[in-house]
């Protein structure tokens, strides 16, 4: 027996003791039991990079390499996922992996429950998770994609947004995606229900869900109010109690679009009124002495007369033109950051020194933020580290909360109520829930930027980019950026995700389906097109011929697939079309693929409504099921003629109502758009 050593798919040198006098030849069963310990010393002895591995693999012929070490497929898959070009040109000159394997390796993803479940048994990931959930506004469009038909309801209705769940951990903050909802109407109740199942689902893996995190649209604020309503709260209504989660979820909106609705505010309204402060944190003072005001026009006077400045020097640098005008950039978290900056208040206490109560409001914006947006335990900077025990910032956020709620009652309030609540109604949920994680969970600190929603939101840019940098995407091209984000994440963490049991497994429902179909299938048996129909359904049936003319070697089978050629074929469609070239099928195959298409014609609906079922294989098992008993194909190649032929019906169905539906969708763009034109030219 001849004998080749290798030690993570790399090669090792066979020892001496094998080579000398025995040919290298296995001789005795005793020598094997020496093996594992001369591969455990060349390993020790060796360290073999990815660059050995690679030059290793040149000597070997194409069908005897090897299998790739687990640490070459995780280097190919993450720089496949970095540049697929770059790894297109590696491929030309090392033997890495191919994409078609690495494709293969990712083809059915990763189910998230499990992979998080994974990490949290590796502790890679803290038991302690914030939940953060943001919507994201999909491309009205369907799509025919790997056998599944994606891009609109049951109803057909095209999906207008879809709703992604983040969890991240409070010691350890490594984003992952638990789930993403695609819906064509959103709203607090829908909200609600998703929110407590992806509690329940996040406990059952052994989490505790501290906070829940997002915007202040008016319909997450009613999906809270109906969790706290619905699940055990007190009196201040911060956070619900779910039956299988550990502790409180505490309840709170998102502080990046807190910031811009105050700026948007003072924006839109053009001036702030506002009783007097003063808070103390520390050596730190805060304060506006009597009451003051602070009007947008001001912020316009500092940045005239800083632009005055000679050498292009500037005091309030970030205070731009764009920043003062932000028309189109409402969005634009640094342009609303700007307005608050440290560079700002030091300007005006420059510039106008007589208006403190206009740099002591832009002072308590920044020291919120600076609080609030924290990332490290320690900087040079007292009020940027993060949170601590007895250091007075959770007294602080509670001072704020309490200061807008008397400025609220003031006949002079300008913030909108629903910015007001949000941001009262944060602060005091923020500082209460860091208190708890500090007294009660013995934490040593707590970094407050973890209960923001800038994962979430770095996430969909990733989309976008993945998607060719577009704004809205399609629901196929965000599950797709998903699985390979996911993939990835792994990845890094050393995690091969393909030897793992994390691939999805979705109970089949296709049983289900056919039993909802046997209720009224008696027609199906009979179903038949309009004479257009059986036309182009008989035209379609020769390019299935031919197609499997090409893959059979059965004489009877082709025999059976076509008409003789001097057969005249009465299809009008077919006659005009042809100038010789096109196959004319037999009888027995246009009558199965018209039957075919009748029958997908009929059930079209109720596929519709079994999502978790592959559409291609609903479609094809119902067509086999109900089809007329027509044999096209011999009798020993009968099954797998049937197979053959039904997958080009199953795509042709499905790609032709996808290009009816995206062509409905651009019509009513379209009417929409001369809608709008005609109210504003004043016509009716």
């Amino acid at each position: 027996m001849h004998v080749q050593l290798q030690y993570n798919g790399n090669p090792l040198p066979l020892p001496l003791w094998f080579i000398c006098g025995t040919d290298a030849k296995l001789r005795r069963y005793s020598q094997l039991e020496n093996f594992p310990i001369d591969i455990k010393n060349a390993a020790e002895n060796e360290n073999y990079s990815l660059l050995d591995e690679l030059e290793k693999r040149r000597h070997f012929k194409p069908k005897g390499r090897p299998p790739y070490s687990s640490s070459l497929i995780r280097y190919s898959l993450i720089l496949r996922y970095t540049s697929l070009q770059a790894y297109k040109l590696l491929l030309q000159n090392f033997p890495l992996p191919s994409i078609s394997l690495l494709n293969k390796l990712h083809a059915g993803g990763v189910d998230a429950i499990k992979a998080i479940k994974y990490l949290l048994e590796k502790k890679d990931i803290s038991r302690d998770v914030i939940l953060i959930f943001d919507e994201m506004y999909l491309q009205k469009s369907t799509q025919f994609h790997g056998g599944k038909y994606e891009g609109a309801d049951e109803d057909g209705n095209p999906y207008k947004g879809i709703v992604v769940f983040m969890i991240v951990g409070m010691k350890k903050s490594k984003p992952y995606v638990i789930k993403a909802c695609p819906e064509t109407a959103i709203n607090g109740d829908w909200i609600a229900r998703e929110v407590e199942k992806a509690i329940g689902l996040l406990c059952k893996a052994g989490f505790n869900v501290r906070g829940i995190v997002a915007d202040n649209h008016s319909s997450n604020v009613s999906a809270f109010n109906i969790l706290i309503s619905k699940f055990d709260s007190d009196a201040s209504r911060l956070f619900i109690h779910h039956p299988e989660n550990e502790s409180r979820s505490y309840i709170f909106f998102d502080n990046v679009h807190l910031l811009k609705n105050i700026r948007n505010n003072l924006f839109n309204v053009k001036k702030f009124v506002f009783p007097k402060f003063e808070f103390k944190i520390r050596d730190e003072i805060v304060a506006s002495s009597p009451d003051g005001y602070i009007s947008w026009a001001d912020l316009h006077s500092i940045y005239d007369i800083d632009s005055k400045l000679p050498s292009n020097l500037r005091k309030a640098n970030k205070l731009t033109y764009r920043a003062m005008h932000p028309w189109n950039d409402k969005q634009n978290v640094d342009l609303a950051l700007s307005v608050f900056d440290i560079t700002t208040v030091t300007a005006v206490k420059n510039y106008l020194p007589e208006r403190k109560d206009m740099a002591g409001f832009l002072e308590l914006i920044f020291t919120w933020w600076t609080i609030i947006n924290s990332r490290t335990r320690f900087t040079p900077f007292h009020l940027s580290n993060a949170i601590e025990e007895d250091d007075e910032k959770t007294e602080f956020l509670r001072m704020f909360a309490d200061w807008i709620a008397l400025w609220s009652e003031s006949p002079f309030f300008c913030l909108t109520t629903q910015t007001s609540k949000a941001l009262i109604w944060t602060l005091r949920a923020q500082a209460q829930l860091i208190e708890d994680l500090l007294s009660k969970d013995h934490y040593s600190y707590v970094i407050p930027q973890k209960l923001q929603s800038d994962p979430i939101e770095k996430r969909f840019s990733q989309y976008r980019q993945m998607s060719g940098g577009r704004f809205l995407v399609s629901l196929v091209e965000v599950k797709n950026s998903e699985r390979i984000l996911a993939c990835q994440s792994l990845l890094k963490e050393g995690i091969n995700f393909w030897s793992e049991d994390l691939s999805p497994i979705e109970p089949s429902k296709i049983a289900e389906l056919s039993t909802l179909i046997e209720e009224d299938d008696s027609h199906l048996y009979e179903a038949s097109l309009t004479d257009d129909g059986k036309e182009v359904a008989t035209t379609i049936a020769g390019y299935i011929a031919k197609k499997l003319l090409k893959s059979s070697k059965c004489y009877e089978c082709k025999t059976r697939l076509v008409s003789p050629k001097d057969t005249e074929f009465e299809n009008t469609y077919f006659n005009l079309l042809t100038r010789g070239g096109l196959t004319v099928p037999s009888p027995s195959l246009a009558d199965f693929v018209v039957h075919s298409f009748a029958i997908l014609d009929i059930v079209d609906d109720k596929i519709m409504k079994f999502p978790s079922v592959p559409t291609r294989n609903a479609a094809e098992f119902l067509i086999q099921k109900y089809s007329s008993v027509v044999r096209f194909t011999c009798d020993l190649h009968c099954e797998w003629g049937m197979k053959f032929a039904t997958k080009p019906i199953v795509n042709i169905f499905y790609n032709n109502k996808q290009k009816i539906h995206s062509d409905s969708v651009k019509k009513d763009s379209i009417a929409g758009f001369k809608k709008r034109q005609r109210e504003k030219s004043g016509f009716s």
